[in-house]
C-alpha cells in the first residue's frame, strides 16, 4: 500500500482506536526573551511569526472579511476564489472538489464519511477532539518510520465549522534540514447525520518523501489556507447514504 492511500485509511482506522508513538517535534518556541544584561541597551521587542503559508494585512489595516464561498460536493459548479483561482467538481473515488489556476489543477479537497462506532456516546466536540488528537500521534509515527530525515510540525486542534456544523481542524508539516516545507496536511472533522466526517487538504512538494499526484504543493496549500477554512465551513455535506 502506498504511503499516499495510508491517509484515508488512517482515518478510518483511527474512528476505532489507535495508538501511537513518539518523535521528533520541531522545538516550540514561547516568544519570550532572556533578560538584558545589566547596562546593555533595551532590545526591541520581536513580533510574534504569523501562521506558514497566510499572508497577514500590512501595517494596521484590519483584514476585510471573506465573501461567503459556497461549493457543491455532487453537482458541477464554477466558484472563483478572491485571488483568482476556481473550485470546481472533479473525478475521483471520493467526493472532491478542485483548484485551478487557469487550466493548471493546484490541488483538491477529498471528503471521506464513515460510521461513528459503536462506543460513541453523543458527546460530538469530546469525540472529535479525541480523534484530532489520535491523528497526529499516529501520522508521527507513520512518518517518523517513513521519512525519517524529515521534522514533523503539528498543528495543534482547534474548533471550527464544517459544512455548518461544529467541527475540528488540525495538520502537520513535514520540514527538511534547511527548514524547507515538504508536505501539509489540513484535515477537518465534524459528525453529520450520524456519520464521521473528514474534508481533507493535502500537499506534496517535489522533494519530498511522497511523490505528488494531483495534490496541492505546501506553498500552494498556503496561499489559499484562508479559503479553504471559509469554503469548508460554507459548503453544505452531502447527507449521507443511510438518510436516503
Amino acid at each position: 500500500m502506498s504511503r499516499r492511500r495510508f491517509l484515508p485509511l488512517l482515518l478510518v482506522l483511527l474512528v476505532y482506536g489507535c495508538s501511537g508513538a513518539a518523535v521528533d517535534d520541531v522545538p516550540p518556541t514561547d516568544g519570550v526573551a532572556a533578560p538584558d544584561a545589566p547596562g546593555s541597551p533595551a532590545e526591541e521587542p520581536v513580533p510574534p511569526e504569523d501562521e506558514p503559508g497566510v499572508d497577514a494585512p500590512s501595517g494596521d489595516a484590519p483584514m476585510e472579511p471573506l465573501p461567503r464561498l459556497v461549493a457543491d460536493w455532487e453537482q458541477p459548479f464554477d466558484l472563483g476564489l478572491p485571488n483568482g483561482w476556481m473550485v470546481g467538481g472533479c473525478t475521483g473515488d471520493a467526493p472532491l472538489l478542485c483548484f485551478f489556476d487557469g487550466t493548471r489543477q493546484v490541488g483538491f479537497l477529498e471528503l471521506g464519511r464513515y460510521p461513528l462506532p459503536e462506543h460513541y456516546d453523543g458527546d460530538a466536540a469530546g469525540y472529535l477532539a479525541h480523534q484530532a488528537d489520535d491523528f497526529l500521534v499516529s501520522m508521527r509515527e507513520d512518518r517518523a518510520a517513513g521519512c525519517p530525515n524529515l521534522t514533523f510540525d503539528p498543528t495543534p486542534p482547534i474548533d471550527v465549522i464544517v459544512g455548518g456544523q461544529p467541527g475540528v481542524r488540525a495538520g502537520f508539516r513535514l520540514v527538511d534540514a534547511d527548514g524547507t516545507e515538504v508536505e501539509r496536511h489540513v484535515v477537518y472533522w465534524t459528525v453529520h447525520d450520524g456519520e464521521h466526517v473528514t474534508v481533507t487538504a493535502p500537499a506534496y512538494a517535489d522533494r519530498g518523501c511522497i511523490e505528488p499526484m494531483g495534490e496541492f504543493s505546501p506553498a500552494d496549500l498556503g496561499l489559499v489556507t484562508l479559503f479553504v477554512d471559509q469554503l469548508v465551513a460554507d459548503t453544505p455535506l452531502p447527507p449521507s447514504d443511510s438518510a436516503d
